[in-house]
């Protein structure tokens, strides 16, 4: 009898520990599983990315949308001076605060809560930017800020480290709102830049320094479910679009400083439209896209001969001038928009030419081809 009663009492703990060892295996896993279940049946997966200072410094976010089947990737980019309705503050004023503020609002605008969060601080930033040996930057004369830290050139290709990535991307100029919007473009640039920086790299990164990227950052995601993700994004290259959280520019009484107020109709229409937009079969169509070709050298007819290449592959050209400068030795292509495809078609085109993406918004352009003189010794 009392053998029995052991046994039973054995069995018991047994099937208690399997058990609890499967629900540890689920709670540990389940959010790979999902992931992964939402990729392979082509679901839509959000992602909401914050960047902050080491102390209580609020940068800026970005909601990215990723659409596994389209292989395409919206990121709305959130600027520190918006304020919400009911709010007196800024993101940026409210500083440590700001993301979870952020979260709850997109959660009452847009009606769901993004699958995962990423924090990104200071230190952290610029331990993964040496860790890839830098972003790749180009800089132009006419936005060009001096600066006696870091030693940049006025015009021409730069490796930034990390912290010369930091203070370029954190720095403004002024108080002025369109000294924040500069400095968000940068900042649309630089998660571009990195992202491309990886892809070209793949082949030479390996599974650890992702397992590392993952130890460095805060978020809700498991290690499992960040792994599955990077083999994704480097399976195949994703092709980007980037908008941005539209307000309405108000003064802040008795100061000379702005707020970008948000109003929730006016985002909701804003959001939509741009999901639209992207997943269109028209957002990367280069034959309604907008893109002007420069001349770098003294060489006359350069810019047209690279008109009719582009031209005979369907990519129209808006424009022909001169650039800055007529001594430029090497040809670039400059995405100007965050529209990633046309980029990367023009630069297929003209011999995989080296590309950069330096966003100008303002400019009306969804790339700049920049020729120097080995474009004349191309075949």
């Amino acid at each position: 009898m009392k053998k029995n009663k052991t046994q039973k009492l054995l069995l018991i703990i047994a099937l208690v520990t399997v058990l609890l060892s499967g629900i540890l295996y689920l709670s540990r896993n389940f959010g790979s599983l999902k992931l992964d279940k939402d990729i392979g049946n082509f679901k839509k997966v959000t992602f909401l990315l914050h960047a902050t200072s080491d102390t209580d410094n609020y940068y800026f976010s970005v909601l990215i949308s990723l659409y596994p089947k389209e292989k395409k990737c919206a990121l709305f980019f959130i600027n520190p001076l918006s304020s919400f309705e009911g709010d007196d503050e800024t993101l940026e004023q409210l500083g440590s605060s700001a993301p979870s503020r952020l979260e709850g609002e997109l959660n009452r605008i847009l009606g769901f809560n993004p699958n995962f969060i990423i924090t990104i601080n200071e230190t952290n930033f610029k331990k993964i930017i040496n860790f890839v040996g830098g972003i790749p930057y180009y800089f132009e004369p006419k936005t060009f800020t001096p600066t006696n830290s870091f030693n940049r050139p006025e015009s021409g290709y730069y490796n930034l480290d990390g912290k010369d990535a930091y203070d370029l991307f954190t720095s403004l100029n002024s108080n002025r709102a369109l000294d924040y919007v500069a400095r968000l473009e940068k900042q649309e640039s630089a998660i571009l830049s990195f992202y491309n920086k990886v892809f070209l790299s793949k082949d030479e990164i390996k599974k650890p320094w992702f397992t590392f990227l993952y130890s460095i950052i805060q978020t809700n995601m498991e290690e499992s479910e960040w792994l599955s993700l990077i083999d994704f994004l480097l399976a195949e290259e994703i092709y980007f679009g980037v908008s941005e959280l539209p307000g309405e520019l108000i003064g802040i009484e008795k100061t000379d400083r702005s707020m970008l107020k948000i109003k929730k109709d006016t985002v909701k229409i804003a959001y939509n439209k741009f999901e639209a937009d992207i997943l269109s079969e028209f957002f990367s169509d280069t034959e309604r896209s907008r893109i002007e070709v420069l001349n770098g050298t003294s060489i006359n007819g350069l810019a047209k001969k690279a008109k009719s290449l582009l031209s005979e592959n369907r990519i129209k050209v808006l424009s022909v001038e001169n650039a800055w400068s007529s001594n430029i030795k090497e040809s670039i292509v400059l995405d100007r928009s965050g529209n990633s495809k046309v980029s990367f078609k023009i630069s297929n085109t003209l011999n995989n030419m080296p590309r950069f993406f330096i966003i100008r918004k303002e400019l009306g352009l969804d790339s700049t081809v920049v020729l120097g003189e080995d474009f004349d010794k191309a075949k």
